[in-house]
């Protein structure tokens, strides 16, 4: 037998093995070890690097717990609803049809997975907003999710796991969420992504690698919320972000005009919030409250 584990870093180790490893490794993730994925393949299979069967197992954090944590980042926001899905807890489900077909034959498993779980997430979190039969989320030129009229949403992948948060495009008029295993995340990155004081605020701290992460995050969630309003792709450092340790969030700025109703000098508030080894992002903002510079 020929097993894959697949490692919370990422990494992914191909041996032979026994029914005795496998128990081994089942044992070493439940005792809270970095395996969240193993697969098993016959060694006279010639296809099995394409199809495996899936031996499925608890990821390092508990849906649980990123449930709660997902709740803590949209709380005070009642009409937003959020479904997560993973590839290790999730059967997967049929597609919508006009979903179904966007992933072509060359797509591997893995992504084809992530795809298939964020968009059933979607559907999910859109009946759990009173959408009985949810129209497909197709995909526009620049790959980015293309929401049913009157929806607004947007999707984060990460690991094994795939999160979608949708409201209704009135009252809300800007919404974004990211997911990032901090374990994944290299601090020799914060120069490209952060600007000198975010530099600064992740330098006064001893956990540098998690304030790096948490502002990639934010930043991550910034882009899905305004991509939508100004069709444009914009740097990193085009935001900058304050942490603010009573509103437990991050005060963002823009540093450049993307669009004429997102101008330079324009603040908003992105949450951050921890679970385990992840960071979660999120960045809502209603219509009524228009994003006015200097607000």
């Amino acid at each position: 037998m020929l097993v894959r584990t697949r490692c919370s870093s990422g990494l992914r180790i191909r041996h032979r093995t026994g029914c005795g490893q496998i128990r081994h490794l089942r044992k070493r993730q439940e005792d809270g070890g970095a395996i969240t994925q193993i697969r098993l393949f016959r060694c006279d299979d010639a296809s099995w690097s394409n199809r495996p069967g899936v031996i499925k197992i608890k990821p390092s954090v508990t849906k649980a717990s990123l449930t709660s944590a997902f709740r803590r980042a949209i709380e005070g926001n009642a009409s937003i609803a959020f479904s997560i899905r993973s590839s290790a807890f999730d059967s997967m489900d049929s597609l919508h049809p006009e979903e179904a077909i966007l992933l072509g034959p060359s797509v591997s498993m893995d992504r084809r997975e992530s795809f298939s779980q964020g968009r059933l997430a979607a559907a999910q979190a859109m009946r759990e907003l009173g959408i009985e039969n949810p129209l497909p989320v197709l995909r526009g030129k620049d790959r980015e999710p293309l929401w049913p009229d009157g929806v607004l949403g947007s999707i984060t992948h990460c690991g094994p796991w795939s999160v979608a948060v949708v409201a209704k495009r009135t009252p809300f008029g800007a919404l974004g969420v990211d997911l990032e295993d901090v374990r994944r995340f290299r601090e020799d990155i914060s120069a490209q992504v952060c600007t000198d004081s975010e530099l600064g605020w992740i330098a006064r701290s001893r956990k540098r690698l998690f304030r790096a992460a948490r502002i990639f995050s934010a930043k991550e969630a910034v882009f899905k919320a305004l991509y939508p309003l100004c069709h444009c792709y914009f740097e990193f450092k085009d935001v900058n972000l304050r942490w603010s340790q009573t509103a437990r969030a991050f005060r963002a700025e823009l540093r450049r005009e993307l669009a004429s109703t997102l101008v330079r000098g324009m603040r908003f508030n992105v949450r951050s919030v921890c679970c385990g080894e992840f960071v979660i992002s999120f960045f809502a903002q209603r219509q009524q409250h228009k994003l006015v510079p200097g607000a």
